[in-house]
């Protein structure tokens, strides 16, 4: 019993030393965040609340055009199967293009064929119903069709609370989700690093196979890309945020602003999901067409700033800070042995050099937690070595290697290893022949045995014929480039006469017929 009390307090222990930061959750006021349904979780567990940042999480929502992202992950996934690509032709359809003013569209025609990664570039940066529907005819074969490949993997990945209709998220009132049900889908589509590609685009020009036509696309996330200054609107407000991973954007009456968004920081990717942004103000809710850009800015905004308050508070609380010292006196390796080949007999150690990583042991280190946690589970054996030299001469001072910490494949920290002191190379002396008619080797340290080996004549004339064949081709080539010029030159001033004497031929004809027929009087 007493054993696992122990065991128990040591758990405790160990979890409360690897995740210092949580204490900071608690400090978080969610009133700043205007949008009524929001979470934060950590992508790898995406079904989980991160640091209690949560509200209205598990309520029905209407998704809106965050609805695409579903719609771009079954197209990629598509798109890897047998006889499937990215590059697959997409027509079209009068149905693609059947949509209204003021819906968001790539503005593809009727008849147009695209490749279907550019189609996937038009839905996801500036929200494309067009090619929402061109996507969904093409893999599905009508809207319906690709409904159920949705709903399919909806409860796949988890999705208990969410149905879809369509592939754009125009509003149904059987279109639905919760912002926990986005946020694992987020988690899941961003596995893919093409959607991330594409999701992380500020800026894309798709190309119309047929005709050449070319359609620019601006990305709708303000956590990606700053929205095109207008006449109307000069000045938009800037919510760039660097550590942005996408996702995507989502506006209509019945759902409000809607933000899906991924930023990752230090090796972690934490998703922030904001739902039914519109603030309960009357004069916006009745006046809100009738507003000028500028007025509406800030309300435009919010969802981006909202979401970077999330951001940096997840990030601020997740992270805590190491020394390097502190790492290498819990059992980080601070020490690597290289042997030298081709060492002097002299060399005190036999050409073993003991090396130490070339870095300041007080340089702090900033680790978001999970990844602090599993650096510590596998500190003994997270270094790799890459050697530069391996063989005398060393010089003291001279960089022969680098070592690479890594966790869950991302490298942490980078060191070079130096030479503490010089290595001798060992010195080969020939001397004459020994009865047998081969050379007597002596050397000043470990060599490679090549007394036994005769003497490359044959290489040597090899080699001298390869160059004479060189020089002699090197030769002839200049030879005839000379020839050449002289050609040239001598077609030029034979070409320069006959202009001369052609000119001096015309000036004759110009003459008056009396001034080529008057005679000398001096010889008559």
């Amino acid at each position: 019993m007493m054993k696992r009390i122990i065991l128990l307090i040591l758990v405790t222990l160990l979890l409360v030393g690897t995740l210092p930061a949580f204490a900071h959750a608690e400090g978080f006021d969610a009133s700043l965040i205007e949008e009524p349904y929001f979470i934060v979780v950590d992508a790898a567990n995406p079904s989980q609340t991160l640091l209690g940042l949560a509200r209205g999480a598990d309520e029905r929502i209407f998704p809106a055009s965050t609805t695409k992202i579903i719609t771009c992950i079954i197209a990629l996934e598509y798109a890897v199967q047998d006889g499937h690509s990215l590059d697959e032709q997409v027509a079209i359809s009068a149905a693609a293009v059947d949509f209204t003013a003021g819906n968001s569209l790539m503005e593809v025609e009727k008849g147009e064929v695209y490749l279907l990664e550019e189609l996937l570039y038009g839905l996801m940066l500036i929200s494309g119903n067009d090619a929402a529907v061109a996507i969904a005819e093409h893999i599905g074969g009508s809207i319906a069709g690709f409904a159920e490949l949705m709903n399919a993997k909806a409860r796949e990945i988890g999705m208990g609370g969410t149905n879809f209709v369509n592939p754009h998220g125009k509003h149904n009132n059987n279109h639905y989700s919760t912002a926990r049900d986005m946020a694992v889908l987020t988690g899941y589509a961003l596995r893919d690093p093409e959607f991330i590609k594409i999701c992380k685009t500020g800026e894309y020009t798709a190309t119309e196979i047929k005709s050449g036509r070319q359609v620019t696309v601006r990305n709708t996330n303000r956590l990606i890309a700053n929205p095109t200054a207008t006449d109307e609107n000069p000045d938009p407000i800037s919510c760039l945020y660097d550590k942005a991973i996408g996702v995507k954007t989502g506006d209509t009456n019945q759902a409000g602003k809607c933000l899906v968004a991924a930023a990752e920081y230090h090796g972690m990717r934490v998703i922030a999901v904001l739902m039914g942004g519109t603030l309960q103000d009357a004069d916006y809710t009745a006046n809100w067409s009738k507003w000028r850009a500028p007025r509406k800015e800030p309300y435009n905004a919010r969802r981006f700033q909202d979401a970077i308050l999330l951001f940096d508070y997840a990030f601020d609380a997740l992270t805590s800070k190491i020394t390097i010292g502190e790492l290498v006196a819990q059992g980080l390796p601070a020490t690597f042995t290289l042997q030298i080949e081709n060492y002097s007999e002299n060399d005190p150690t036999e050409g073993l050099l003991t090396l130490t990583p070339d870095w300041d042991e007080n340089t702090q280190l900033m680790l978001m937690a999970p990844t602090q946690a599993a650096l510590l589970a596998s500190l003994t054996h997270c270094a790799q070595e890459r050697y530069y030299k391996t063989a005398a001469p060393v010089y003291r001072g001279e960089v022969v290697g680098v070592v690479e910490y890594t966790v869950n494949g991302s490298v942490l920290l980078t060191a070079n290893l130096i030479a503490p002191r010089d290595v001798q190379e060992g010195i080969i002396v020939t001397h004459t022949p020994d009865a047998s008619g081969q050379p007597i080797l002596i050397t000043d340290g470990p060599t490679k045995d090549i007394g036994d080996k005769p003497f490359p004549i044959a290489a040597v004339i090899i080699v001298f014929f390869c160059v004479l064949i060189v020089l002699t081709a090197a030769l002839l080539i200049r030879r005839r480039i000379v020839i050449n010029r002289r050609k040239q030159e001598a077609l030029r001033r034979k070409r320069k006469e006959m202009a001369r004497r052609e000119m001096q031929r015309q000036t004759q004809q110009r003459r008056p017929p009396t001034d080529r027929n008057r005679y000398d009087d001096s010889g008559y």
